[in-house]
């Protein structure tokens, strides 16, 4: 006969007749279980969020201590499943796990206990549907001496209006500052309970944003505003409309600035307007001998380029066209202007040389373009524009015969 396990601890009870000379080891095991189960105390490493709390039949398990202390490193509160789920079990359990630990055996209820806490639980082992029931002892007044429960023993939320009878705390009840304002509700004190000659501090006020002008905001309270005070000063001594005196003024530029090199310009600090024309470099121009044969035909003005991200200002302005050394005609001005008003005939461009009876001075190159732009706003000063000018054409050389070169390229600048 093959031996059979006690319903809940899974004591071995060898058969009649059975694991003779062995007798020993299986006995020895149950004392060991039975120890156990009546009198110990295992740590149960709790690891991720869900633990199985398992006992098995004819062996040492963790199913079978008495007492529990949680303990590992869970990552969340963690689900300990007692197993299997038709034993039943009674433990007395502390939770220094850092998490809260529920106990299941089954879908009739679960017993939580809370990081840090003691409790006694026992499952009932009805199966699929059993419960885990966390065991209380309520307290009876009747239990509790006189002055046995002191004011530390009380937690500042524990008693509630709803266990005050009415009338019950009058104002000699009350010391004169035990009630702080963490004890009042946010509507408590309305406009009624400030007597009229209170006379309110603004100490008692919370500060507002330092150095700035007060102005009433939508609601008709006091509040502040954008206006620094360093900003109102400047009012002083202002004896008439400020905005009529500003466009009394806004018509007449500051700075006037014209570059013929460089690479670059700062606009003044608090310019509000900066009006730029850009003109490329003439082209030079062409010229026609006859004695002799010389053709010379002139080169194209260089392009004026100024540029600022910020202020989204980018001006090419094509420089003049070249002068052909023929009787072909004036060439063109160049196109390709962009980033503004595109005007034409900026500068002159470079002449031919006189020859002699024989000879013809003809086709000058085109003038370089000139482009307008115009910029307004707040972030205008202060600004750097990048710039590139566009040199004359240079004159070129065919025997004896030279073109002349053209006039160098232009950025004028006005700053309001």
């Amino acid at each position: 006969m093959a031996s059979t396990y006690t319903v809940n601890s899974g004591i071995e009870k060898p058969g009649t007749g059975e694991q003779s000379g062995t007798w020993g080891a299986t006995t020895n095991t149950n004392f060991d279980i039975i120890d156990r189960v009546l009198n110990g105390v295992g740590t149960l490493t709790l690891t991720g969020t869900t633990t199985t709390l398992s006992t098995s039949d004819g062996s040492l398990s963790d199913g079978h201590y008495r007492v529990l202390v949680l303990g590992g490193s869970p990552s969340g509160t963690n689900t300990i499943t007692i197993s299997p789920n038709d034993q039943s079990k009674f433990f007395a359990v502390y939770n220094g796990s850092g998490q809260s630990a529920v106990f299941t055996q089954g879908s009739g209820g679960n017993a939580t206990i809370a990081n840090g806490d003691f409790g006694l639980i026992y499952a009932n082992g009805a199966g699929a549907g059993s419960a885990v029931t966390l065991m209380a002892f309520p307290v009876t007044s009747g239990q509790i001496a006189a002055d046995a429960v002191a004011t530390a023993k009380i937690a500042d939320s524990a008693v509630t209006s709803a266990k005050i009878a009415d009338g019950t705390i009058v104002a000699g009840d009350m010391a004169d500052d035990a009630v702080t304002a963490a004890k009042l509700a946010s509507d408590a004190v309305v406009n009624a309970s400030v007597a009229s000659g209170a006379a309110i501090a603004f100490s008692k006020m919370a500060n507002l944003t330092t150095s700035r002008a007060l102005v009433s905001d939508g609601n008709g309270d006091v509040s502040v505003s954008a206006v620094t005070s360093t900003e109102i000063g400047y009012l002083d001594g202002v004896t008439s409309n400020v905005q009529t005196q500003i466009n009394n003024i806004a018509g007449y530029p500051q700075v006037i600035t014209v570059l013929t090199s460089g690479s670059s310009y700062s606009i003044p600090s608090g310019a509000q307007a900066v009006l730029i024309r850009a003109s490329g470099g003439g082209g030079s121009g062409g010229s026609s001998q006859f004695s002799g044969n010389y053709t010379t035909s002139g080169n194209v003005g260089g392009d004026t380029t100024v540029s600022n991200s910020t202020l989204s200002i980018s001006i090419t302005a094509k420089g003049g066209a070249s002068g052909r050394g023929s009787t072909s005609g004036t060439a063109l001005v160049q196109t390709g202007d962009s980033g503004g008003d595109v005007q034409s005939a900026a500068g002159a461009a470079g002449g031919a040389p006189g020859m002699n009876n024989f000879d013809i001075s003809c086709s000058f190159g085109g003038n370089g373009n000139l482009v307008t732009k115009y910029v307004t706003g707040s972030n205008v000063g202060g600004e750097t524009l990048t710039l590139s000018i566009g040199g004359g054409g240079s004159g070129a050389t065919a025997g004896s015969t030279t073109s002349a070169p053209g006039q160098t390229g232009f950025v004028e600048i006005t700053v309001w």
